[in-house]
C-alpha cells in the first residue's frame, strides 16, 4: 500500500500528526498546505463514491480553508494556531 493514495491508507498508517505549532519553518507550513490539499483531493474521491452531493461540498469548503491558510502562510503567519485563530477576520477582507 502507498501512504498517499487515500483509498488504500489507514488513520494508522499515516503518518503521526504533529501539534499545528511543529509547523514553524516556511518550508514546514508549506508542507503542510501540501499535504492539507492531499487530503481534500482523498475527501472528495471518496466523498463522490458516497454519491450526496451535499456532502461532496465539504470538499469545497476544506478548500476555503487551505486558501485562508495559504493566503496566511504568504503574509508570515507562522504558527497554525494562530493562522487558524484569524480565520474568521480575514474571510472577506481580501
Amino acid at each position: 500500500m502507498k501512504a498517499t493514495d487515500p483509498t488504500t491508507t489507514t488513520p494508522l498508517e499515516a503518518a503521526p500528526a504533529q501539534h499545528p505549532s511543529a509547523f514553524s519553518t516556511p518550508a514546514e507550513r508549506e508542507a503542510m498546505l501540501a499535504k492539507m490539499h492531499r487530503a481534500k483531493e482523498g475527501f472528495y474521491f471518496m466523498a463522490v463514491q458516497v454519491g450526496d452531493h451535499a456532502f461532496v461540498e465539504f470538499a469545497g469548503m476544506m478548500g476555503e480553508y487551505i486558501k485562508l491558510c495559504e493566503a496566511l502562510h504568504e503574509k508570515g503567519f507562522k504558527d497554525q494556531e494562530l493562522m487558524t485563530a484569524f480565520l474568521a477576520g480575514m474571510v472577506g477582507r481580501e
